[in-house]
């Protein structure tokens, strides 16, 4: 069993990582909406994805990655705890 088995996102869902590194939560949670019915419009996934990562080096392997992967993302730069996102 996976994460993603576990965690099960779903098509419409928005998945947020507070620490997203390299993206791959991301990516993953892209790929599982994919699979599933109504998992994907004009070829992309029917998924919102978010992130924020401190380091700028992980945060630009993280946009290189999801750029790779043809997916969109907002991953943003910064320190989940001392700078949350606002809602």
């Amino acid at each position: 069993m996976t994460c993603f088995n576990l965690l099960d996102p779903q098509p419409g869902h928005t998945v947020y990582d507070p620490t997203s590194g390299s993206g791959g939560m991301l990516v993953e949670s892209a790929h599982h909406v994919a699979q599933l019915p109504n998992g994907t419009i004009a070829g992309q996934p029917n998924i919102l994805l978010y992130g924020q990562e401190k380091n700028l080096g992980t945060w630009a392997i993280g946009k290189l990655n999801l750029y790779l992967h043809n997916m969109r993302a907002e991953l943003e730069r910064g320190d989940t705890l001392v700078q949350p996102p606002a809602p």
